[in-house]
């Protein structure tokens, strides 16, 4: 019987693949450290480079590791719910990494509906409430990718909006 294939092929590393995900210990560590003491930071290069990989397999495990509540990657596109009228979206790329958010949630905390007018604290803050008090002590920790070739990881702590969103 032969060893599993380390690579996961054209498709990004995931939390499941952390046990294969190899050679950029350097990279996670910098980058977590960058994470717990910035604010924001920007992971920027070319395309299918491992940026997701980097953070999916690498950094988001460490972070849990330490404390970190972490929410799952969201994407800022996709289509509005019928129950939802999109003149009172305030801005759509919030809106959809929060409904997103909201809907793989395993702590139900406010209607899709209350989203639409949300800023990014406003959603964290009620996220933090809702979930068991060991977790709510932990800064979550918001990762997006925003276009090809950017992600962004941001730690935002309670009450405390650092992202500008």
């Amino acid at each position: 019987m032969s060893a599993p294939e380390p690579y996961v092929g054209p498709r990004p590393f995931t939390l499941d693949d952390r046990g294969r995900f190899f050679g950029r210990k350097d990279e996670v560590d910098e980058t977590v450290s960058f994470v717990m003491a910035h604010p924001v930071v920007l992971i920027y290069a070319l395309s299918g480079v491992g940026k997701s990989s980097l953070v999916n397999a690498g950094v988001v495990p460490m972070l849990r590791e330490e404390g970190y509540a972490v929410l799952p990657p969201a994407r800022v596109e996709g289509v509005v719910p019928a129950s939802i009228n999109p003149t009172q979206i305030a801005n759509p790329f919030i809106f959809h990494a929060l409904y997103c958010w909201l809907d793989t949630s395993d702590v139900p905390f406010c209607a899709a509906e209350e989203v639409t007018g949300m800023r990014l604290v406003e959603f964290v803050d009620a996220w933090l409430k809702a979930r068991p008090t060991s977790e709510a002590d932990a800064p979550p920790v918001l990762e997006r990718t925003v276009s090809p070739g950017y992600t962004t990881a941001t730690a935002t702590g309670s009450g405390i909006s650092r992202s500008g969103a």
